[in-house]
């Protein structure tokens, strides 16, 4: 949200006075009926931190809090008056190249999460996220800065979602990975339903709460993800990823 507030500041702050086009890497996360049915809206007909939207509450109810500040930054942006292209992002996933990722979204979280308590739920099959590698993502970007800037001038302002038809990531496939890796290294992992998991990580998160207790509610909707498309990820670097959220547990144990 900050980054938002800076973009608006430095464009007010130019010498020639002319604005300066906006390019906010959002997400598809805020996505819901409520949002998307007011994207043509520019100025909120009141204050308030969705005051854009007609159904304040219910906005409130669906987004998590990541997405709910990326919707604020999208309102602050929306109601500056700037050249403005909204790029909605899926789940940005690790480095293929370094195998680094956000230690503080989701997916990590989860993982993090397995690999302390050596519990695996095992997803169906079908379950998967919309996501792209990081340095992909930035790459995609990159490549289309011209079109996003010229299309913030061209119009109050613009939003994109470039990732279309991208394949989906499977949750079953990235744990079978975890569950061999994890055994290759000594440690013997414990597969088991999501119900049962989920039950396991509520009994001990008085006591062992994990990264990913905080994020305990949202597990229904992470089973009732689907990709847009039947395309599956071949997940580049997943085990560069994996080596690395593995060898930190191993470093911080020793």
């Amino acid at each position: 949200m900050r980054i938002a507030q800076l973009a608006f500041e430095v464009s007010q702050y130019r010498v020639n006075q002319q604005l300066t086009p906006v390019v906010y890497v959002s997400t598809n996360s805020v996505s819901c009926n409520e949002v998307c049915s007011q994207d043509n809206r520019r100025i909120a007909q009141q204050k308030g931190w969705f005051s854009l939207f007609q159904n304040e509450d219910r906005i409130k109810r669906n987004l998590n809090a990541y997405a709910a500040t990326k919707l604020m930054a999208e309102q602050i942006l929306r109601e500056s008056g700037l050249p403005l292209t909204i790029v909605r992002a899926p789940l940005l996933t690790w480095n293929t190249k370094t195998g680094y990722g956000n230690n503080d979204d989701w997916l990590n979280r989860l993982v993090d999460a397995c690999i302390s308590t050596k519990m695996i739920p095992q997803f169906d099959p079908i379950v998967s996220a919309n996501s792209m590698p990081v340095n992909q993502s930035s790459a995609l970007i990159v490549k289309n800065a011209r079109y996003l800037i010229k299309n913030a001038g061209n119009n109050p302002f613009s939003i994109e979602y470039p990732y279309q038809g991208i394949p989906g990531l499977q949750l079953r496939s990235i744990f079978e990975k975890l569950e061999k890796q994890a055994c290759a290294n000594g440690v013997n992992m414990k597969t088991m339903s999501v119900e049962d998991w989920s039950r396991e990580m509520e009994s001990i998160s008085q006591t062992h709460p994990t990264r990913f207790t905080p994020l305990l509610a949202t597990l229904s909707s992470i089973v009732n993800r689907r990709s847009e498309t039947h395309k599956v990820s071949k997940m580049e670097g997943v085990e560069l990823w994996l080596k690395e959220l593995l060898s930190a547990h191993t470093a911080m144990s020793s």
